[in-house]
């Protein structure tokens, strides 16, 4: 493992072992997945990161499963096409996730959104107060 994913994967056990105490079926499977990317058993967590977002889709979990499920996809052979789809899938249908910004440096450059159309997009229709304030602000200091 690299020094990177040692860091993320530490930083995250105290949240994880608070999260384990009371956890809803979503939340469990996600914890299980994230055993199983621990345990480097990357193709099992991805199949059951991924069934936690179809079958829980509104879950608070739902977006962490996503941005997991493309980083795992990343590190696997022919994954970086199916990696790249999650974190689109997560920027489209999780707009507010705290995970936006990690996702979109985990891309390769040249599949990397442009940030302004993105923006743009989360503004939709129609757009939620928090996110539609917060891409204003975002585009107002990119100058657009």
């Amino acid at each position: 493992m690299t020094r990177a994913l040692v860091v993320l994967l530490v930083s995250s056990l105290a949240a994880t072992a608070a999260a384990e105490e009371e956890s809803p079926e979503p939340v469990r499977k996600y914890l299980e997945a994230r055993k199983l990317l621990y345990e480097d058993d990357l193709p099992s967590a991805v199949e059951l990161l991924e069934r936690v977002v179809r079958e829980h889709p509104d879950s608070e979990v739902a977006d962490d499963c996503l941005y997991w499920s493309g980083w795992c996809r990343l590190r696997l052979p022919e994954g970086r096409p199916r990696a790249v789809e999650a974190f689109y899938r997560l920027m489209r249908r999780y707009p507010e996730s705290p995970w936006l910004d990690e996702a979109g440096a985990a891309m390769p450059e040249k599949f990397r959104p442009d940030p302004i159309r993105l923006l743009r997009e989360r503004l939709g229709d129609p757009p939620s107060a928090a996110a539609a304030h917060r891409a204003q602000d975002a585009l107002a200091a990119m100058g657009d």
